[in-house]
């Protein structure tokens, strides 16, 4: 007689929910607010997350009024993959290389700059989602943890009609990894943007997201968003390529490249130039110093 094996039923994959904010952004790597004051302006609300609790206090200062009104809530935290206290590594010289994830650390401190470490509250993206809701756009700029954030979202149903996340250019697997999730989630329209000429960029004056913002961007600013994006929304396949094309760049004359030393000497003359010459040409004075945000919508 054969005996009768009976399997256990495969655990259904739990889907979270989360009210869906259609005018709500996400400032994931808030810093010193240069992005949150941008959306503000245009008449979203903004959620504001952030580990450095100086950099919080300051905010919390600057932002008086708007987190008065509602329009702006500041969480001080780092994105991590479970709730608690965290090691976050800050880095005085480089404000925006803050990062709580030791190979990013590592880098940084291999290049010799100073730093110092702060135990930081550490709190899960999927409890964030579910507390402040969905929002129409999530801007993820968290050195070494921005794929914990593309995690959360796949346990949820719904999706931010618009994200955007930097890219680690160090290598070819680790420039496309942001790509492969975003496809995953189901986005499926992708542009690459080199965040070195936002300086050079405008909002349109016939505004597509929001209000219109007479804005000139300050270097390291996240830019523009959403339909305003100047480009055109690629797909996998042509995105992918540009994204091995910009590894291929940094590793030759971004930090650490090989010709990273006459990258240099020439940003330098190309700013000295810019001075001097027509604002036009100074973004081309940029280019060897690219760093790139992938944007998706669907």
């Amino acid at each position: 007689m054969a005996l009768k094996v009976t399997l256990p039923l495969p655990v259904p994959r739990t889907v979270r929910t989360a009210i869906e904010q259609p005018r709500l952004i996400y400032d994931v790597g808030m810093l010193w607010g240069l992005d949150a004051r941008f959306y503000l302006a245009k008449g979203f609300r903004v959620v504001g997350i952030e580990a450095r609790p100086d950099v919080v206090a300051h905010n919390r200062r600057a932002f008086a009024t708007e987190v008065a009104s509602g329009d702006l809530e500041i969480v001080h935290c780092a994105v991590a993959a479970e709730d608690g206290p965290v090691r976050f590594w800050v880095f005085p010289d480089k404000d925006e290389w803050g990062t709580l994830d030791p190979g990013f650390a590592a880098r940084n401190l291999a290049r010799g700059l100073a730093h110092r470490v702060e135990m930081v509250p550490g709190r899960q993206f999927g409890a964030l989602l579910q507390e402040y809701g969905i929002p129409y756009y999530l801007k993820i700029d968290i050195e070494g943890a921005d794929l914990l954030c593309l995690d959360a979202l796949a346990e949820f149903a719904t999706r931010p009609p618009y994200i955007s996340i930097e890219l680690n250019l160090a290598s070819p697997e680790a420039a496309l990894e942001p790509l492969r999730r975003l496809r995953e989630l189901g986005y499926s329209r992708f542009q690459l943007v080199n965040q070195a000429l936002n300086p050079s960029r405008r909002p349109p004056r016939d505004p597509r997201e929001g209000e219109y913002v007479p804005i000139r961007f300050a270097m390291g600013a996240s830019g523009l968003f959403g339909a305003e994006l100047p480009g055109r929304w690629l797909d996998e396949g042509t995105v992918a390529r540009r994204i091995a094309s910009a590894v291929r760049h940094d590793q030759l004359l971004g930090d650490g490249g090989r010709w990273a030393n006459l990258a240099t000497a020439g940003r330098a003359c190309g700013r000295a130039a810019a001075m001097v010459r027509a604002r036009r040409w100074w973004p081309g004075a940029l280019r060897a110093a690219a760093w790139y945000d992938l944007h998706a919508c669907k």
